[in-house]
């Protein structure tokens, strides 16, 4: 009788283990969805994580994080205030973060992508996550 009892205590003790143990693994689903799982926009288009580095006329460098859902490299800058409208009004960017480029002394910003040089402007330049962009302000048209 008394090895049947040892049985029916070890029997309950791994019985109240698993219950413990779903118990957690439920509470754990919610934070993975909530923490781990890519944020998605309510139009399901996937959040885009970019990097902007500025390279200022004095030879400064600020990079830029940008969380964004919007599909181009204009759009992301206007919407972390880096360029406003007016700064893109004929399709080219005159100023960037405050510092704007003259176009009388042949100043203007350059934009690379992943190290290499755009044929296209912002508004046209569609961006994926993991992407870097460097605008650099320049002096002399080609």
């Amino acid at each position: 009788m008394r090895r049947l009892n040892g049985k029916m205590k070890r029997a309950s003790k791994h019985l109240i283990w698993g219950i413990v143990l779903i118990i957690i693994i439920a509470a754990l689903i919610p934070a993975y969805f909530k923490f781990l799982k890519p944020p998605v926009n309510t139009d399901n288009s996937a959040v885009k994580n970019i990097v902007v580095s500025v390279s200022y006329k004095d030879g400064t460098k600020k990079d830029f994080e940008i969380s964004t859902t919007k599909s181009n490299l204009a759009d992301a800058l206007l919407e972390k205030g880096l360029v406003t409208s007016e700064d893109m009004a004929d399709g080219f960017i005159s100023s960037v973060d405050g510092i704007t480029a003259e176009t009388a002394k042949e100043e203007w910003w350059k934009i690379t992508k992943n190290g290499e040089d755009l044929m296209t402007g912002a508004k046209d330049t569609p961006i994926n996550d993991g992407d870097r962009f460097e605008l650099i302000f320049s002096v002399g048209f080609y």
